[in-house]
C-alpha cells in the first residue's frame, strides 16, 4: 500500500511540475501565487521531478494479479523488512503470511517466498525487531480475497 510519504511526494512532484510549467503568476480566490524567472522554473520542475519519481519508486503496495489475488514483493512492516514469523520464533510461515494478508484486506496467504539471513525483520505480533544476521523475512506474498 502506499505510505504517506509516497502519497505526498508523488502530489508535491506533480504541484511542483505543475508551477514550473506555467511560470506566470495566477490568483486563486485570495492567494497570489508570484511568477517565476527561468532559473527559479527549471529548479522547480527538477525538483518536483525528482519527488514524483520518489513518490513512483518507493511504493512498496501490492502488484494485483487478479480481482482476487494481491502479490507483495518484499513486504514492509513499520518501516522494517516483514518477519517470516508472527511473533519471534512462533506463527512462522503460513501464519505469518496469512496475518499480513488479513491485515491488507484479504482472507489468506495463497503462496510466499522466504529469503534468509537478511538481517533486520520485524514482527506483526507484537512489532518484535529480529536485529540479528539470521533473521528471515518475506520475499513475497501472494493474497486472497
Amino acid at each position: 500500500m502506499p505510505t504517506t510519504v509516497n502519497v505526498v511526494a508523488f502530489t508535491a512532484g506533480i504541484i511542483l511540475i505543475a508551477y514550473s510549467a506555467i511560470g506566470k503568476g495566477i490568483t486563486i480566490q485570495k492567494v497570489v501565487v508570484p511568477s517565476l524567472d527561468r532559473g527559479a522554473r527549471v529548479s522547480l520542475f527538477v525538483f518536483g521531478l525528482l519527488l514524483l519519481l520518489t513518490g513512483v519508486l518507493l511504493n512498496e503496495g501490492p502488484g494485483v494479479t487478479s480481482r482476487n489475488e494481491a502479490s507483495f514483493h518484499n513486504p514492509i512492516y513499520r518501516g522494517e523488512r516483514l518477519d517470516i514469523c508472527r511473533y519471534l520464533g512462533v506463527g512462522c510461515g503460513q501464519e505469518a503470511a496469512n496475518a499480513w494478508c488479513v491485515l491488507n484486506g484479504f482472507s489468506f496467504a495463497k503462496t510466499f517466498d522466504v529469503e534468509v539471513d537478511i538481517g533486520r525483520t520485524k514482527t506483526l505480533g507484537k512489532d518484535e525487531l529480529c536485529i540479528d544476521k539470521k533473521c528471515s523475512a518475506f520475499g513475497n506474498i501472494v493474497c486472497v480475497k
